[in-house]
């Protein structure tokens, strides 16, 4: 077995490679540092365009970098440039901690929650009224956490922004063979509660980890599912579903990679035979593609699901390989991507595993599997 040292994303990476350099030459040049306050931080983290203004002996200097943004009012300049190396390392050791706080959820590695505090995260007002799913007050995971008329999920107001610590962890099958864990969670203001928890789906997991955790090195790719036809000579790559996205890759012997990219979005009325797919991304572009052809399948609760599914152009991939997703639109819906970050780090997993993969996995017709790349 491989040990592999800890890194940090490669979106986070490329933000504090490009940024630090921007803030080297400027500070350089002017014989001045530029200090960020968080707010100007996540501002040229979104890449938006504006000026950087120093004075420089009543002169003006006047820098203009794309995706560079710079409020003047949160800079202080410094003569002595003896402190650029130390603020420099706060400014570095900052962007870290803000990005590294955006997962959550550990996967398959759940032993990362143990000892942990668990927030209990707000829903959307339109979600609230189906409460949590998945709480219990007993360790057989009979009877559901404060249902009111025995119902299947907690009440709202009773869960919301409440924290427990993980005292246990117990793995167990459910009925039907899934393999899943317990969580064993505790307050002193709620007293003793039982998680259902299922490794393969975020979407229910409904908590952020106060004080976060560190990621083993082969996170992302390790979700990515391999399948290889021995028929047809294709390998194909599965990403999970991440905000109603998925990445599909598929690849024939001889024949270059094709990628594909999955979409769903709710909408609360029924239109039939439409089109129209619109990805919003960071850096204030956008792949538009009005002629595709939209699903739309009953989702319940007086609510339908349209979804689509395209080809990714070299174009396409190489914006997802850089620029996170940030909303997508399907004819008229929108939906919000607030972890676009792993759609991009999907990507990467994928071109990794084609370059370092030698095509069959053994004699059956079709198999499966989820491997570090």
């Amino acid at each position: 077995m491989r040990l592999h040292a800890h890194r940090m994303p490669s979106v986070l990476i490329d933000q504090i490679r490009f940024h630090v350099v921007i803030l080297f030459y400027v500070c350089y040049f002017s014989k001045n540092l530029l200090f960020f306050s968080h707010k100007s931080i996540s501002f040229f983290l979104l890449g938006k365009k504006q000026a950087v203004f120093l004075k420089k002996k009543q002169e003006s200097i006047f820098a203009i970098k794309k995706n560079f943004t710079f409020a003047p009012h949160l800079c202080l300049t410094f003569k002595n440039l003896k402190r650029m190396k130390k603020v420099s390392v706060l400014l570095i050791l900052t962007l870290m901690s803000w990005g590294g706080m955006a997962q959550d959820f550990p996967g398959k590695y759940v032993g990362l929650l143990v000892d942990k505090q668990l927030k209990v995260k707000e829903k959307d007002a339109a979600k609230q009224d189906f409460g949590y799913v998945g709480f219990y007050a007993d360790k057989d995971l009979k009877k559901v956490y404060k249902a009111k008329n025995g119902g299947y999920s907690t009440p709202y107001y009773v869960l919301v922004g409440k924290v427990l610590k993980v005292k246990s962890i117990t793995p167990y099958k459910n009925s039907v063979g899934l393999e899943k864990e317990k969580l064993e969670l505790y307050s002193s203001e709620l007293g003793k509660i039982w998680f259902d928890y299922d490794p393969k789906d975020e979407n229910i997991f409904p908590f952020k980890v106060l004080g976060g955790f560190k990621l083993p090195a082969d996170f992302y790719c390790d979700q990515v599912e391999k399948e290889f036809d021995k028929f047809t000579k294709a390998t194909e790559y599965n990403t999970p579903y991440v905000d109603g996205l998925s990445v599909v890759a598929s690849k024939k012997d001889g024949n270059p990679m094709e990628y594909f990219l999955s979409l769903e979005v709710m909408g609360n009325s029924l239109n039939v035979d439409k089109k129209g797919v619109i990805i919003l991304l960071e850096n204030q572009r956008k792949i538009s593609l009005p002629d595709v052809n939209l699903k739309v399948d009953i989702a319940g609760n007086n609510q339908y699901k349209y979804s689509a599914f395209i080809t990714l152009s070299r174009e396409h991939l190489g914006l997802l390989r850089m620029h996170n997703i940030t909303d997508i639109r399907l004819y008229v819906y929108d939906r919000a991507i607030e972890r676009g970050y792993k759609i991009k780090e999907y990507i990467r997993c994928i071109e990794k595993a084609a370059r370092n993969s030698s095509g069959g996995t053994g004699s059956s017709g079709r198999s499966s599997s989820r491997r570090s790349y």
